[in-house]
């Protein structure tokens, strides 16, 4: 995989893409998530109102003074475009199964050493927060999880955005609950790409 687009978004970009990896950047001082939805030829993706840096690995595209194909002729290496690197790989646990308002307080990795990184999360976790609704009944939020950088890691947390659903829980409970896996976040070192 190499680097065919990079650049700074706001709100949605779509680009040309054949098999993308897309790792972001929040610029923000709040999470964010990201979307991304590929129908084989375009690459939307989209990071809500929020600022946020994007790289996007691609099979290679460009011809170089040094090229690599397979045995079925597909182009496989170009020395013209930067390779994903990834300098590793973080599994997010359950972390809001602790206590009430866990989820908001997030979880914070911080195993690199100082630099530049951006991100790709496997999935995006969504969680509902269900609270009583005065007069009886419940309601709850769906909340995404969104991911921030640090200089030496990232912090992770289920966001402030959320979508309403009225007179519905999961539990009928106040409390937070997500019925999604643990999470993995590959990270990569983008200092001097933008």
């Amino acid at each position: 995989m190499f680097l065919r687009h990079a650049g700074v978004m706001g709100g949605s970009v779509a680009l040309p893409a054949s098999d993308p990896v897309v790792f972001f950047r929040p610029l923000g001082s709040d999470p964010v998530h990201l979307t991304a939805i590929h129908d084989g030829y375009t690459l939307t993706i989209t990071a809500g109102n929020q600022l946020a840096e994007y790289y996007v690995f691609d099979r290679p595209t460009e011809a170089s003074y040094l090229d690599v194909f397979d045995g079925n002729s597909a182009h496989i290496f170009t020395a013209a475009q930067r390779p994903l690197n990834v300098i590793g790989s973080v599994t997010v646990g359950n972390y809001y199964d602790a206590y009430r308002t866990a989820y908001a307080d997030g979880w914070t990795y911080s195993g690199l050493v100082g630099g530049k990184y951006a991100y790709n999360v496997g999935f995006v976790r969504r969680g509902f927060d269900s609270y009583p609704v005065a007069g009886g009944g419940w309601q709850c939020r769906i909340r995404p999880e969104g991911i921030l950088p640090t200089p030496n890691g990232f912090f992770v947390r289920f966001t402030e955005q959320f979508t309403p659903i009225f007179g519905w829980s999961p539990t009928n409970a106040n409390n937070f609950i997500s019925y999604e896996p643990t999470c993995q976040v590959s990270i990569i070192d983008v200092a001097g790409i933008l």
